[in-house]
């Protein structure tokens, strides 16, 4: 991550080289190096302001220099590609400063510094104050809020200066320089950390040999491969942020979602509290994910889809098979399921994984339209309730499953006895 500077950039300043200091023309000029700055033209920017300009608005320093000041606005644009400015009102103060009101719209669909998009759009009005030199070019610009935009799509606490100690934290962490991150805290800073990984029980570390043991066992235990504050929270010397993890520890692999609450005093962070929610194993979600699609693939009739979450050794077991039996009986059962039931659906009402075992409880309904096991159509409508176990190998794939429902309440639901196979 670039410097955590704070660029408050409610208003672009803009300048203009004035052939003459009559309003008339200031005010022409003004609106054409707006539409400069629309259509990103930053050559004619940089002809119409001073070379010592100074742009204001973007504390916490000020920002010299027009190329300097371009660099800040081209983080804007990136920000919100769509970016525009438009001049609503121009007034002539005396002594070369000039304000503006200026409808600023766009949308946040690019990073910002270190954070993600939000894709918020917003609509902001400021007043811009542009100062000009005897010979009509900008010095100088000022704006009336220049934390409107920030503030308008959800990133308005990076404006607090204990966000930019933070954002520098996270920037030495995401380059594993630990002296730096130690660098910004006090000698006796405390971490206190609530992650089941580390320690089921919390654990507590103080002063900056406990931060050093902190991020040894860190290593020790996680390896990262997203770390990615998302929002910060901040008011005076309280920062709160919002951080997304994927991680690995012990061979598996974690999504995990951090609050982080720091304390930072005259710029050093003196306490920091981590707590993490509760972290979802991938291999639980990827099972999860898998007997999902398999219960759409059935409903849809897709017997290779079925066959590509299935191992080459799988077997079901069904009350009407008697015996477990290779994937091409459960592609037969389907196949009779969908001739009869042409719009059946599984509706799951509950699945639970480890990640090797995932139970599914749902509710099989479906309009028998069609011929089942030589039976003709009813025309009658079920809805079965039932219990599948699947069992998934090391890659992934299903090896077993079994499948429960009552075929007797699925007779009688069709009152004429028929049988036919489920799941």
């Amino acid at each position: 991550m670039k410097s955590f500077r704070l660029i408050a950039f409610t208003g672009i300043c803009i300048a203009m080289a004035f052939t003459t200091l009559h309003a008339q023309d200031v005010k022409a000029n003004l609106r054409a190096a707006y539409d400069n700055l629309n259509k990103r033209d930053y050559a004619a920017f940089t002809k119409l302001v001073t070379p010592d300009y100074i742009e204001y608005a973007a504390g916490p320093m000020p920002i010299k220099t027009p190329q300097a000041a371009i660099e800040a606005y081209k983080m804007y644009f990136n920000a919100f590609p769509d970016l525009k400015f438009q001049i609503q009102d121009i007034a002539e103060s005396g002594n070369g400063k000039y304000y503006l009101k200026v409808l600023i719209t766009g949308t946040n669909t690019g990073s910002f510094m270190m954070l993600p998009p939000t894709g918020k759009k917003f609509s902001h009005t400021d007043v811009d104050i542009i100062e000009v030199n005897a010979k009509g070019l900008a010095t100088s610009h000022w704006s009336a809020n220049p934390n409107g935009i920030l503030a308008s799509v959800g990133y308005g606490s990076i404006t607090n200066p204990a966000t930019e100690v933070i954002g520098k934290a996270y920037e030495y962490f995401g380059k594993g320089d630990i002296n730096g991150v130690l660098g910004l805290c006090t000698d006796n800073v405390t971490f206190n950390v609530q992650d089941d990984v580390i320690s089921p029980s919390g654990k507590t570390y103080t002063g900056k040999p406990g931060v050093v043991d902190f991020f040894k066992e860190l290593g020790a235990t996680h390896q990262y491969t997203v770390f990615q504050p998302w929002r910060f929270i901040a008011d005076g010397d309280d920062v709160i942020a919002l951080v997304h993890a994927e991680f690995k520890s012990m061979g598996q692999s974690y999504n995990s979602n951090y609050v982080h609450h720091f304390t930072v005093t005259d710029g050093k962070i003196t306490a920091f509290k981590g707590v993490a929610d509760i972290q979802i194993p991938d291999d639980k979600v990827k099972a999860e994910n898998t007997i999902r699609s398999l219960f759409a693939a059935m409903d849809a009739a897709q017997v290779d889809k079925m066959q590509s979450y299935c191992a080459s050794d799988f077997m079901i077991s069904n009350p009407f098979v008697q015996q477990p039996s290779p994937f091409q009986a459960f592609a037969g059962i389907l196949q009779t399921q969908k001739t009869a039931f042409p719009d059946m659906k599984h509706e799951i009402t509950s699945i639970i994984s480890d990640g090797h075992f995932v139970t599914t409880k749902g509710i099989f309904k479906g309009t028998n339209t069609g011929p089942m096991m030589g039976n003709p159509a009813t025309g009658k409508k079920v809805s079965i309730p039932f219990l599948v176990l699947d069992e998934l190998d090391s890659a992934g794939k299903l090896k077993n499953r079994h499948v429960e429902f009552d075929s007797k309440a699925f007779d009688n639901q069709l009152m004429g006895g028929a049988k036919t196979a489920n799941n």
